[in-house]
């Protein structure tokens, strides 16, 4: 059978100083057989073969085809579908260290994407494609450990609030004796933003299923915990009630991609009112529908109706931004051709002369919210309910980096709206004279959210709580987004 070449976001490599680190934790004095499921250039196996273990006793796999200098340390399979090739493997190996794929499942080719949302759950249901490759990689690791065996993970940060993985985190800590999750706050891997933590899950089959979860600054610091492990106590997890010991809070960065909207570099000209759109007879096909202004977020969410009510109340919502096919008609081509006296653009400005063409603003991908980060009120999100509008840069914009459901977009933005949430919004922010308070999208994405449970009832929870928060009743506002995540927890 002919297997399709990895995608290329497969291919993150791990630096050998934390391979050395995350092996040293497992490792124990009697053999072990080791198994690395996406070994690629090798760095596990080659700090395997520094530790002094036996090339018979590492098993790789990967489906890369191309050798590695790393292949003769251990016996590595290439060109192979790990999550095949284990179907029939289990219980074979004493530990499992790696750093398996992260690629949604439904990105991958048939053949590979069949396999991977096939593979059974740990509540024995079918993973499914609304997941991602690692956690299938991880699920089958435990189904392939023995008794007392031990797994090494690096891992996103998606792990720890992923809808898909709530059944692994949820039981994870009933297979072993200890769970450790290492958060860095920083990225690991040079070229990749993504948040990264680094699991230890060590004696399958113990009984003292203890976790501890260890936020640390960067890939120094993550070494440095490892290495000094065995000096943190951790918790004993209470008997499993449907929810996750490794769910707790998060920084919000990791879940969601927060940026300014699109800077346009003349607002003036670029950004039009239905009546000014009209007086220069430009068609509608020629701009993006936006929000302009901090007040056009002005409730929990904004749908195509909510729009059309500003452009009817005739404020600034159309971002002029015409594509090649409208050059040729002559309403655009007069507008574009105007000079700065007549209303025309200023093409001196240092955004413009950088654009090519100058008259397109870069704009964000379509945006599933929008905040302030100015705004007298506090800090909350504005779902987007309309499919294609899109924000200037007086607001900001966030997109989930993994797909969510309406409502669970709705959970996320009632956990921005708790009190210990809202405490740091005050901590963080710079207030003007005029009431008015800022914070940075870095400020933002720096806040610890909590992770939401299931909430059925999240959108219509959420709204009820802005209209509070918006109507002057912020700590009434809190107390019930508090309320509804103790409940639920």
């Amino acid at each position: 059978m002919i297997l399709p070449e990895p995608p290329l976001s497969c291919k993150v490599y791990t630096p050998k100083p934390l391979a050395v680190a995350m092996i040293n934790v497992i490792a124990r004095r009697e053999r072990q057989r080791w198994l690395e499921p996406s070994c690629g250039s090798g760095a596990f196996i080659e700090a395997l073969h520094d530790q002094g273990i036996s090339p018979r006793d590492i098993v790789g796999v990967d489906l890369d085809k191309n050798l590695a200098t790393a292949d003769s340390l251990g016996q590595v399979s290439r060109g192979c579908d790990f999550l095949d090739w284990s179907k029939t493997r289990g219980g074979r190996f004493d530990c499992v260290v790696g750093n398996p794929p992260f690629v949604a499942i439904n990105q991958l080719p048939t053949l590979l994407r069949q396999t991977a949302s096939a593979v059974a759950d740990l509540d024995g249901m079918p993973i499914g494609e609304r997941s991602n490759t690692w956690y299938p990689f991880m699920v089958r690791a435990i189904k392939l450990l023995r008794s007392g065996g031990s797994m090494a993970f690096v891992l996103p940060a998606a792990c720890e609030y992923a809808d898909y993985a709530a059944v692994g985190r949820s039981r994870l800590t009933s297979y072993f004796e200890r769970v450790d999750v290492i958060r860095s706050r920083r990225p690991l891997f040079d070229g990749v933003a993504e948040g990264v933590v680094v699991l230890i899950a060590q004696g399958k089959g113990g009984t003292g299923k203890h976790y501890r979860r260890h936020e640390v600054d960067d890939l120094s610091a993550v070494i440095g915990r490892l290495q000094s492990l065995s000096n943190f106590n951790a918790r004993s997890c209470p008997a499993q009630r449907g929810g996750s010991q490794l769910e707790a809070r998060i920084r919000l960065g990791d879940v969601i991609d927060i940026r300014i909207g699109g800077v346009t570099g003349d607002s003036n000209y670029f950004v039009l009112s239905e009546s000014e759109r009209h007086a220069q007879r430009l068609p509608q096909s020629a701009f993006v529908p936006v929000l302009s202004r901090s007040k056009h977020a002005f409730n929990s969410d904004i749908s195509m109706t909510t729009w059309e009510s500003l452009r009817a109340a005739d404020e600034r919502v159309w971002l002029f931004r015409p594509e090649d096919r409208h050059l040729n008609q002559v309403a655009v081509g007069h507008y574009l051709a105007l000079c700065k006296s007549e209303g025309g653009c200023d093409r001196s400005r240092y955004k413009i002369r950088l654009r090519n063409p100058w008259h397109r603003t870069p704009l964000p991908d379509q945006p599933d919210l929008f905040l302030t980060g100015m705004s007298g009120a506090g800090l909350w999100m504005c779902i987007n309910e309309f499919s294609s509008l899109n924000a200037t840069n007086t607001l900001y914009v966030g997109k989930f980096k993994e797909p969510q459901l309406r409502r669970e977009k709705y959970a996320w933005a009632l956990g921005l709206l708790t009190s210990r949430v809202q405490k740091q919004v005050l901590r963080s922010r710079r207030v003007y004279a005029d009431g008015l308070s800022k914070l940075e999208p870095s400020q933002i994405a720096d806040l610890e959210v909590p992770v939401p449970p299931l909430i059925r009832d999240a959108i219509s929870k959420y709204r009820r709580v802005v209209a509070m928060f918006l109507d002057s009743k912020q700590s009434q506002a809190m107390a019930e987004a508090d309320a509804v995540f103790q409940r639920r927890s």
